[in-house]
């Protein structure tokens, strides 16, 4: 059997995986990157817009080139029935086409010294005092069954997605059966097709009063958690399609709505590219570390819940994990991983978590309830920016005149949005108190006033 030694095993080489591979190659690791798939395989290959600011904050190169589709379009956000609208003229969004934007930081990976393991299936790890210390991986080759390989490391980091292979093997980070229902996954599809007749698809975008390069996002399109969003080229020649609902069988699911809406509208032709999967949408893990364990990404549930993006969180987290071990001796010293706990917890963690109690909020309304919020000015060009900026909204004189009005209209409505909104700040507030040393006692208090809080 082969055996190689690495200061840290990065598993798994989507944008978390192969970002925390090139954020620790660079902080002056020897990293092993390894991915069940083929690299070229790894990861998502839909088109996801992302704020475009986040990037220079975490020290990364923005994407250019063939990653970027469209840059800093407007949006216009409407109501199931299109009755009611808000439009957003500069959003600061960018389609990154995911898939040449992963190959990208994997090759610059490589490039900084990190060890690629593609094909290679994550087996058991051998633990010493309850820390890992080899990973067993098998690696296919052709014609041949598959290779055993010993992967030591000081530190390994489970960027495997909502599935957390590695997680789900050490004790201290494993979840409980009922950690997550159907009600906290999203299931999602994204889809660009050509456009057959440009002329038809000037009408659509005429009975909408939006320009073409618009992306037009249908929010409660089956109620609760489902979005429908288009968006035609400026040049009439394609169409991008995003759809995404909980994983409920009331709901038609992602892949079933986009499906809908090409049979829907003739005008859409044949698909170019797609791509899709489940989402986990509930707060971020309370734990995401152990002695010798990082957990980044999906398999820590870093995602921005209220859109179901996890791009930028996971890029944010990789950095963080990857400052916080800078220089350390041992990286997978419990001591030293949990300045990444930390970091984030106080940080994004505080973000997400407070987003969440929204999300979850919103999730029970009906269609016609979701109208109301834009109606009563709740859904305003502040608010929808924050959620794309990914920021914690500020308090202003026009969304306090929203909720006196609502009140006054629709109390029964004001009174539920008014419990679930006035918990954001006590969440928020509560993760920048997360402990800042690997202290039991106060952690089992910090979770427990967390779930306290509905997190």
């Amino acid at each position: 059997m082969k055996q190689h030694t690495f200061d840290i095993a990065v598993f798994g080489a989507g944008p978390a995986g192969s970002g925390s591979a090139l954020f620790l190659a660079e902080a002056g690791y020897r990293v092993a990157l390894i991915e069940q798939r083929a690299f070229a395989k790894a990861g998502p290959s839909w088109v996801n817009a992302v704020y475009a600011e986040g990037f220079s904050k975490i020290g990364l190169r923005a994407p250019e080139g063939d990653e970027v589709e469209l840059a800093d379009f407007p949006v216009t956000f409407f109501s199931a029935d299109l009755a009611e609208r808000l439009d957003v003229a500069a959003s600061g969004f960018t389609n990154v086409r995911m898939r040449p934007f992963v190959d990208r930081l994997q090759r610059d990976a490589f490039a900084a010294g990190v060890v690629g393991f593609d094909l290679a299936r994550f087996e058991h790890f051998t633990l010493v005092a309850d820390r890992p210390v080899v990973a067993r991986i098998v690696q296919q080759k052709e014609g041949h069954e598959g290779e055993a390989i010993e992967i030591k490391a000081r530190l390994f980091v489970d960027a495997t997605g909502i599935a957390g292979s590695l997680r789900e093997q050490v004790a201290a980070l494993r979840l409980p059966p009922a950690a997550a229902g159907d009600s906290d996954l999203c299931t999602a599809l994204q889809q660009n097709c050509h456009v057959t007749d440009p002329a038809a698809a000037a009408e659509f975008l005429a009975a909408r009063k939006v320009a073409a390069g618009t992306l037009i996002s249908i929010l409660g399109t089956q109620g609760g958690f489902s979005t429908l969003s288009v968006q035609i080229s400026p040049d009439l020649s394609g169409v991008g399609i995003l759809a995404g609902s909980i994983k409920e069988a009331r709901f038609l699911t992602g892949t079933q709505m986009v499906k809908k809406f090409c049979e829907e509208h003739p005008w859409i032709g044949a698909k170019i590219h797609s791509g899709g999967g489940t989402i986990p949408l509930r707060h971020p893990l309370h734990r995401l570390t152990a002695p010798g364990v990082a957990v980044v990404g999906n398999a820590a549930n870093q995602v921005f819940s209220v859109h179901g993006s996890g791009v930028m969180p996971s890029l944010q987290a990789a950095r963080l994990l990857a400052n916080a071990v800078a220089d350390a001796a041992d990286p997978g010293d419990e001591a030293v991983l949990w300045r990444y706990a930390s970091a984030f917890q106080q940080s994004l963690g505080a973000l997400l978590a407070s987003y969440d109690l929204f999300r979850r909020f919103s999730q029970n309304l009906t269609s016609a309830e979701i109208a109301k919020m834009f109606r009563y000015g709740l859904m305003n060009e502040a608010m929808m920016l924050a959620g794309i900026r990914q920021v914690m909204p500020e308090p202003s004189l026009t969304s306090g005149l929203s909720m006196l009005a609502t009140g006054v209209r629709d109390p029964l409505f004001a009174a539920a949005l008014v419990r679930s909104l006035a918990r954001m700040p006590l969440v928020y507030l509560h993760y920048q108190n997360f402990p800042e040393v690997p202290d039991k006692k106060k952690f089992a208090g910090w979770v427990a006033y967390a779930k306290r809080l509905g997190v």
